[in-house]
């Protein structure tokens, strides 16, 4: 069963409001500008905290470097997953 269909969602609801939508017109798919809004928003917000955690990663000392590693591998690919999406263009 999906998300969705059990009315979970991981998109804060006071989000989608301040967009002027409903969560229920959210969900439907009906205003799909306000949609890509409102994710637009989302990620910009994960890219800022994304290079927020390459900064951090970055000054481990290079000595680390098994803690480096243990820190970047994640980091790169949740950076490769956000890549991927074409939304973000004002970040």
């Amino acid at each position: 069963m999906a998300d969705r269909d059990r009315g979970w969602s991981y998109i804060p609801k006071s989000l989608i409001v301040s967009y002027d939508i409903t969560v229920e017109e959210f969900h439907s798919g009906k205003s799909i500008e306000k949609n890509l809004k409102i994710l637009e928003s989302l990620l910009c917000k994960t890219n800022g905290h994304l290079q927020d955690a390459l900064k951090f990663t970055l000054a481990i000392p290079k000595i680390e470097l098994s803690l480096r590693l243990f820190c970047i591998w994640p980091l790169w690919m949740a950076m490769e997953t956000v890549a991927t999406l074409p939304i973000i263009r004002h970040c």
